[in-house]
């Protein structure tokens, strides 16, 4: 079994620049199955189909049963403050 990678072809968990990788490479991991079949997609080639985020940067909008400051510590801690990243926190009625 081939040992799963991400899309800029390092496997998770690596020590390479978090710069130079996309946040959604360090926050999503790939399925077994992917892996095994993914001989038959070819190379990697351009920039993903899929962006995260909001203008560049991470972007979270609490939801009803969200813990906002737990989120926003987390993306502290891993992002780096405002403005490394954007929120949206809805009052309680």
């Amino acid at each position: 079994m081939r040992s799963a990678t991400s899309p800029t072809g390092t496997p998770p968990g690596s020590s390479s620049s978090p710069s130079r990788r996309p946040l959604s490479a360090t926050v999503v991991q790939t399925d077994v199955d992917f892996t095994q079949a993914a001989g038959q997609f070819g190379a990697w080639e351009g920039p993903p189909g899929m962006t995260f985020g909001r203008r560049g940067k991470p972007f979270y909008q609490s939801g009803p049963y969200d813990n906002p400051r737990k989120v926003i510590e987390t993306l502290e801690r891993t992002v780096g403050p405002p403005p490394a990243f954007d929120y949206l926190v809805a009052s309680r009625a």
